[in-house]
């Protein structure tokens, strides 16, 4: 089928030339319309062969267990398996309507084939209605001549039944062509079992205490009432792998939950035509032994599947590859070989998923234990639809943790995002060897955190934040970080009895070790720089590191504009000179704020001059704030502005009128000046309403025309003039004055233009 099918497609996309593309595509689009009509046609009539194959296999069954024996039923039914087996086969080179229709005519002689068949052989025709103690003893009395019933079966129990005789009838009853219901009248009824039927259309099914028919190898639908399934404990039709729809009653196609049932036997059922939804009782069995997403081709449904389970024990599953699967309440659950989406709920306590390309814990509370390995979507459909930027971000799934009873967690292969927060109380042990991409690790309030491993882990940002348990830590893993991000930012912060920490890892622009009160042991030999970054922010404080002593040394004032020499030695255990390398490049950056202190210093000694002797400072009080002696290296970020602020200034004066005392006078309206700048041509003038010369200051000073990068100042000080009187005595002896007032020029008055640009 697949070959022919294709073979279309390909004709129908090779039409598709360099001119008349409307046309073209209306041709294609017609012939991908035709070619969907031909695949619904044959996937209907391959499930009419499907239930014709099962029917004529469970004919043979019976009439091959019987104890009469048929043998021209036997030699017709043989030649029909036959016939449908090479209908069948032809359904693989169908490539049109033509041929599709062929088959379907095909199908139906056959079945009218084996309805000429039955009618003709000592089978049972017509239908077995038990409804009474008397229509029980009579069918009774036929016994294996029930063997096939051609026709229905309805068996409805009574209080009078002796439920032995029920049973013995629906023991003689192997193959059913139509439809088989049982319905006993009380929950409390013996269960009855089914274990002798091979074939049916339609069983449905109502009792207490069981559904058993565990040779039933094929049925187009199975339905059991779940009235009284506080009684129902198991449900087996483990011969079963063929059908179409199995449910409880009155629900949707592939809804079979048992919630009381600790067991379920669909052993031999692979593909589910639809959504299966199953449930048992907690720690029950769910036997799927064969269970796939393949369909009657050989090829896998695709992102349609959908399987949800809840309650095994266990569950394990390697031969389903893409959908979604659902898990509630399984004790153990292992999935391989999944590209889908596994959606992890509640009471699912362990969890092994190797492969996850998606997965969602937002409500798997109660793991216990956690196996994660990860991997990028490889579904060719995906890959070929995705843009640039949806490539770049296929990493794999984001981990996001969240049980209260996680006490270990694994994860691997290719994820994005990494977190384990608060409400891992319980979590003892988190080991990442993952490659997320440029993607982070946050581990935050795991209180029982003893054991965080990131050997041969790619990270971005790593946040590792009050972690009161955690008493050692190694960071080897590989920095890897976003273009736009150049470095990594990291946080280490109120982990309270951690007391050693190893970072190995390099290109950090960001760094806070700090509150972390019992941190005594640094080692940072494995970081060199902050990337590409230009400037970094570097805190580390507030934990327990020490040095035994200090000696500060006397250094020079240094000229203005200089930096600032301060050189001294620690002697320390602590480890604190393995950042030198790091602080150096960080420092080498004016725009860097570095902060990094010893938080006790048990001896301070100081130099009073250039080989002087060193002096105890008994007095001296720790202190992690500014630029103290416990700073180990100190500097606060130069903040540049993206450019100078440039100003340009400009003066102008004019001479104005004044009285006898010197004071200014009133001008005349429209008297005044205009003002050009920057394009903008403005006349400041006496009005009618003001012509005082502190009216029009005013007006100049509040002006906006210009815009708000301009300001002008206008005032009454321009060319100062001092008015003196001088004092003398003349020759005769007699006093005398002169006076240069009546001389002197006018005062000026001026406008000052300021041109503004501001910068950063």
């Amino acid at each position: 089928m697949k070959k022919g099918l294709f073979s279309i497609l390909a004709s129908a996309l090779l039409v598709v030339g360099c001119q008349n593309y409307d046309d073209q595509f209306d041709n294609l689009e017609t012939q991908i319309n035709a070619l969907a009509s031909v695949v619904a046609g044959l996937s209907q009539v391959q499930s009419d062969i499907s239930a014709l194959s099962n029917t004529v296999a469970s004919l043979q069954t019976s009439v091959a267990s019987s104890a009469t024996g048929d043998a021209a039923l036997a030699d017709g039914l043989a030649d029909l398996a036959t016939s449908v087996a090479a209908v069948q086969e032809s359904t693989a080179s169908a490539a049109s309507s033509a041929d599709v229709q062929a088959i379907t005519d095909a199908v139906s002689a056959n079945q009218a084939d084996l309805a000429e068949l039955l009618a003709n052989s000592s089978v049972f025709s017509g239908d077995v209605n038990i409804t009474s103690p008397a229509t029980l003893a009579a069918f009774k009395a036929m016994g294996s001549s029930l063997a096939i019933v051609n026709g229905n079966v309805n068996i409805a129990t009574t209080a009078d039944m002796v439920h032995a005789d029920v049973q013995a009838v629906v023991d003689e009853i192997l193959t059913v062509t139509k439809d088989f219901k049982y319905t006993s009248h009380a929950s409390a009824y013996t269960e009855t079992t089914f274990n002798k039927l091979s074939g049916v259309v339609t069983l449905t099914l109502k009792q207490g205490g069981g559904y058993k028919a565990q040779t039933l190898a094929s049925a187009t639908n199975i339905i059991l009432d779940d009235t009284w399934k506080s009684t129902v404990l198991i449900v087996d039709f483990r011969a079963l792998t063929s059908v179409t729809n199995l449910n409880n009653e009155s629900q949707a196609s592939g809804y079979l939950k048992f919630d009381k049932a600790t067991e379920m036997h669909l052993t031999k059922l692979a593909l589910y035509p639809g959504s299966l939804n199953l449930q048992v009782k907690k720690g029950g069995v769910v036997d799927l032994s064969a269970f796939d997403d393949l369909n009657a081709a050989g090829t896998a449904v695709g992102s349609s599947f959908a399987f949800s389970i809840d309650g095994p024990a266990s569950v394990a599953l390697s031969t389903v590859s893409d959908g979604t699967i659902t898990l509630a309440n399984v004790g153990t659950a292992t999935i391989s070989g999944f590209i889908g989406n596994t959606v992890v709920g509640t009471g699912v306590d362990n969890l092994t998923v190797t492969g996850a390309v998606s997965i969602d814990l937002t409500n798997a509370t109660d793991l216990a234990s956690v196996n994660i390995t990860g991997a990028k979507d490889s579904d060719p459909v995906t890959l070929a639809a995705m843009t640039a930027a949806q490539t770049l971000a296929n990493v794999g799934p984001a981990i996001t943790l969240n049980s209260g009873d996680l006490i270990t967690a694994t994860i691997a292969g290719f994820t994005g995002a990494i977190s384990s927060g608060v409400a891992q109380t319980n979590l003892e042990t988190l080991t990442i060897s993952a490659n997320t991409g440029t993607n982070g690790l946050t581990v935050s309030g795991n209180n029982d955190l003893t054991s965080l491993v990131v050997t041969g882990a790619t990270i971005g940002d790593v946040s590792v934040t009050n972690n009161t348990d955690l008493e050692t830590v190694t960071f080897d893993h590989t920095t890897s970080v976003a273009t736009a991000s150049k470095a990594a930012i990291v946080t280490i912060t109120g982990n309270t009895n951690l007391t050693n920490l190893v970072w190995s890892a390099d290109d950090v622009k960001t760094l806070a070790v700090t509150g972390n009160t019992a941190l005594a042991v640094v080692n940072f030999a494995g970081l060199k720089d902050m990337g590409t970054s230009a400037s970094g922010a570097i805190t580390v404080k507030t934990n327990a590191l020490v040095a035994s002593s200090f000696k500060d040394a006397f250094d020079a004032t240094a000229a203005s504009g200089a930096v600032q020499a301060d050189t001294g030695a620690f002697v320390t255990g602590s480890g604190m000179a393995s950042m030198k390398i790091f602080l150096t490049a960080v420092l080498a950056s004016s725009t860097s704020d570095v902060a990094v202190y010893f938080d006790t210093l048990e001896l301070v000694s100081t130099q009073a001059s250039a080989g002087a002797v060193y002096t105890e400072n008994s007095s001296y009080t720790n202190s992690v704030t500014g630029n103290t002696s416990n700073a180990y290296a100190y500097q606060t970020a130069q903040v540049l502005a993206s450019g100078p602020t440039v100003r340009e200034s400009k003066t102008y004066q004019a001479t104005v009128a004044f009285n006898a005392l010197h004071a200014p006078l009133a001008g005349a309206n429209g008297e005044g000046f205009t003002m050009v700048y920057g394009g903008v041509s403005k006349l400041f003038s006496y009005t009618t309403a003001d012509t005082s010369l502190t009216g029009l200051i005013n007006t100049i000073n509040t002006a906006t025309d210009y815009g708000t990068g301009i300001t002008l100042t206008a005032a009454l000080d321009g060319d100062h003039r001092s008015l003196q009187t001088i004092v003398y005595t003349d020759s005769s002896g007699a006093a005398a004055s002169a006076g240069c007032c009546a001389v002197a020029e006018p005062p000026r008055w001026r406008v000052r233009c300021f041109a503004v640009l501001f910068g950063l």
